[in-house]
């Protein structure tokens, strides 16, 4: 039961700490957190596979006795573990977008980019 709390507190500090990274300057750390978390996921993932179906025979057993809808259930339960992946690429795309939009030049601007070719004469 304490490991609920522990676990949310660690997303909300990976996803505080992925709001500063999307907002650096270089484009790449934003990327480390969505990484890790994936690496994380993916390695969960295919251990509860291995766990749940040792072999093909219990696999078998798996649709025999729960059917398609146990095996539904099953893939919807294991795709929950890809959520904060998904939610940390997210807050890297708004904050990333933000950032660009606003340390962009407005090059489409008529007398900005008069200035500018004043400035290289």
């Amino acid at each position: 039961m304490i490991r609920l709390p522990i676990v949310l507190i660690f997303l909300a500090i990976s996803f505080g700490v992925q709001v500063l990274l999307s907002r650096t300057y270089k484009w790449w750390p934003g990327l480390i957190l969505p990484l890790i978390h994936l690496i994380i996921a993916v390695a969960f993932f295919i251990y509860n596979l291995n766990e749940a179906f040792l072999n093909l025979e219990s696999y078998g057993q798996f649709l025999i006795q729960y059917g398609w809808t146990g095996l539904f259930a099953l893939v919807i339960k294991s795709s929950v573990i890809f959520v904060p992946t998904i939610l940390l690429l997210l807050i890297y795309w708004f904050f990333r977008h933000q950032y660009n939009k606003k340390h962009s030049p407005p090059s489409k601007d008529k007398a900005y980019r008069k200035m500018m070719a004043k400035d290289l004469d």
